[in-house]
Formats: C-alpha cells, sequence, structure tokens
C-alpha cells in the first residue's frame, strides 16, 4: 500500500485543522448549490494512514512497487489468523466432576489456516502433589518446546515453558496436526480439571 509520491507530496504530515461537525459526500449542484464536497488534506492523509497502519500493524512492509492492491486484505487476514485461540481440556468427567490426570494424549486437531502459537495459558482446579505435572503441545509430531510448561508440585499456577523458535511465537501452517499431552503427573496426586488455552498470534 503505497504512500502518495508526486511531486506536490511532502515528506512531513501537516498538522490537522480543527475537527467540524461530521458530515457525508455530496457531487453538489452546479446550478444553485450546495457545492461538490472536497475532501482535503486531512482526510485524504486519515484515509491513507489508517489503510497503512493496518498492513504494518499486520506485520506486512507498504508495497514500494505500486502493483499490489491486496495488502489491505492481506493484513485483514493476518490479523483474523492471529485471533485463532485453541483450548483444551483434560481431567474432567462428563458430568463436569474432577478425574484424575494421565499421561496421554488429550487432544488434536488440524490447523484451519497459518496462525503461530504466541504462547500457552493453563488453569487447574487441583494441582498436583508429590511431582511436578508437564504439558507438552506437538505440532506435525513435534514438540514446540525446548523447555515444557509445568505447573510445579504442590501449585496451581503454570510455570511458561520455552519455545523452540526464535524468536517465538511458533509457526504453524494450515493442515498442520496440533496435539496436547501430558508428559509427567503428579505422584501422589495427579491433578484434576485442568484447562489449557494456545494463544494465537499473527502468521510467520
Amino acid at each position: 500500500m503505497h504512500r502518495v509520491d508526486t511531486s506536490s507530496a511532502v515528506a512531513v504530515q501537516p498538522a490537522p485543522e480543527a475537527a467540524g461537525p461530521p458530515g457525508f459526500f455530496t457531487k453538489g449542484n452546479p446550478l444553485g448549490g450546495p457545492l461538490a464536497t472536497v475532501p482535503g488534506q486531512d482526510w485524504f492523509n486519515m484515509m491513507q494512514e489508517e489503510g497503512n497502519h493496518v498492513v504494518e500493524f499486520a506485520g506486512l512492509t507498504p508495497d514500494q512497487t505500486k502493483v499490489d492492491f491486496t495488502q489491505l486484505r492481506q493484513a485483514i487476514q493476518r490479523i483474523a489468523a492471529a485471533s485463532t485461540d485453541i483450548a483444551f481440556q483434560a481431567g474432567w468427567g462428563a458430568d463436569g466432576t474432577g478425574e484424575d490426570l494421565a499421561v496421554q494424549t488429550y487432544g488434536a486437531l488440524t490447523a484451519p489456516r497459518a496462525f503461530s502459537i504466541a504462547g500457552v495459558l493453563a488453569n487447574i482446579q487441583a494441582g498436583p502433589v508429590g511431582a511436578d505435572l508437564i504439558l507438552d503441545i506437538e505440532v506435525e509430531g513435534v514438540s514446540i518446546f525446548s523447555t515444557k510448561p509445568e505447573i510445579a508440585d504442590g501449585a496451581t499456577v503454570l510455570t511458561a515453558g520455552v519455545m523452540t523458535s526464535t524468536p517465538d511465537p511458533f509457526p504453524v501452517s494450515a493442515g498442520d496436526e496440533i496435539v496436547f499431552k501430558i508428559t509427567q503427573i503428579g505422584s501422589t496426586t495427579a491433578g484434576q480439571r485442568l484447562t489449557v488455552t494456545l494463544v494465537g498470534g499473527l502468521p510467520a
């Protein structure tokens, strides 16, 4: 989304004039008025910067060739993909009561679109005792963590893991299989009623 570059363009955006009452465009009436609406520099600058800010927020570089007319659409798609949060549950009975957690796979799904995993949140109502509870997330059969997130022995608060991608977040492609596992439970009390949320981010 290229900014205006004609010979009359200025390098620094002029300070906006004082705002007037909001209105609407008219083609005008040359015979008796009103005159056709002239947008003015503030309106054009506003429209240009609104569009470019969306493009830049989505992590895209505004096009300098003036031939790519899809950048705003790409930006909206990337921002929409960032809302791909995914929730898993473990240690819940069919009636909502708690069940002891086990070392096993608790959920899997296919990514509906390209996005990234920006973080992992978790809440447990009955924490592990005797050993830490360790979680894992795999994408296409490979853990996304070099240090897995855990809930410490006797605690109910998640200690965040360290992702293998540098820097975070972890990229996911459309069609990738995402799997949630528990790899270690409490030895005395396994833990019960765990909820885990993968926080979506912009596609890589």
